[in-house]
């Protein structure tokens, strides 16, 4: 897919696209060559500067069935830019190879390429789905003595928004901790269940895909906890709030990292998590 793309992006300028000695007033044109329900990307015979709008038709001359403002560009050729577009004919589809013009005064960047511009990938955005599996740390010493030091952790998340550096996610966990306790030959048995259902904000360092990123987040944490002594038995289980903030990092392959903290209202739920996470 990717050879596919980068063989499009290339051969724009052999459908007749003027490439280096475009006349001022003359069109910059390009063709589509991936799209994906919010972005599309333009094989350009040159680099598109930011905020240029595209007008997108299903051949040259033809109806304007979309437009399309750029949000990046590669550096180096063959030029692909990733841009927004919003559908000015509802009942139309943009198919791989339809074509993209726009002004060229208002398209072309004549600063140097090497300034001002992001690498980009090519194909698809990354899934909004992603799975991180992790261990807990209880802050709470007889926490950790009655269940254990590491409990299992996972949590799937889906992006709801994204804008500029901040994403907007949905997260769904499941963290247990069981174990034993014995005491002047008394056994007490612990099993503490905890499902939360949480928003979280991640404020990423800077535009590039990979790099350092913030979390907070907050929502309803499910505590379900069950101990057991001398036959004798104790339930019992709660909705309340809880919030947590952490550090990570994140690849451009979306793989991630994170550090954070959780605590949890009306319980003795509280401590660190570590988790390790992909998008799939």
């Amino acid at each position: 897919m990717m050879v596919f793309l980068v063989s499009l992006g290339a051969i724009a300028c052999s459908y007749g696209l003027a490439c280096a000695d475009l006349a001022n007033d003359q069109p910059f044109r390009g063709l589509v060559v991936d799209r994906t329900e919010k972005f599309l990307w333009l094989g350009l015979p040159t680099p598109a500067k930011k905020g240029a709008v595209f007008d997108i038709m299903l051949v040259p001359g033809s109806k304007v069935i979309a437009r399309a403002v750029v949000s990046d560009c590669t550096v180096d050729s063959p030029y692909v830019a990733r841009a927004k577009f919003v559908m000015e004919d509802p009942s139309a589809f943009i198919p791989v190879g339809a074509y993209a013009e726009a002004s060229y005064s208002e398209a072309i960047d004549d600063r140097d390429v090497s300034e001002g511009y992001e690498s980009i990938r090519l194909g698809s955005e990354k899934s909004p789905w992603s799975l991180k599996v992790g261990i807990f740390y209880p802050d709470d010493k007889a926490v950790r003595d009655e269940t254990r030091a590491l409990w299992p952790t996972v949590e799937v998340s889906y992006r709801l928004a994204r804008r500029d550096e901040c994403i907007l996610e949905a997260g769904l966990g499941y963290y247990q901790g069981k174990g034993s306790l014995v005491s002047d030959d008394l056994e007490t048995k612990r099993d503490i269940r905890v499902l939360p259902f949480t928003l979280n904000v991640r404020v990423k360092n800077g535009k590039d895909r990979d790099g350092s990123y913030a979390r907070v987040g907050v929502g309803a944490y499910y505590v379900r906890d069950k101990v057991s002594a001398g036959g004798a038995e104790d339930k019992s289980s709660v909705v309340t709030f809880g919030w947590q903030a952490g550090l990570g990092y994140e690849s451009r392959r979306g793989r991630s990292v994170e550090l954070k903290y959780t605590d949890v209202s009306r319980t003795d739920f509280r401590g660190f998590v570590l988790s390790f996470g992909a998008k799939f």
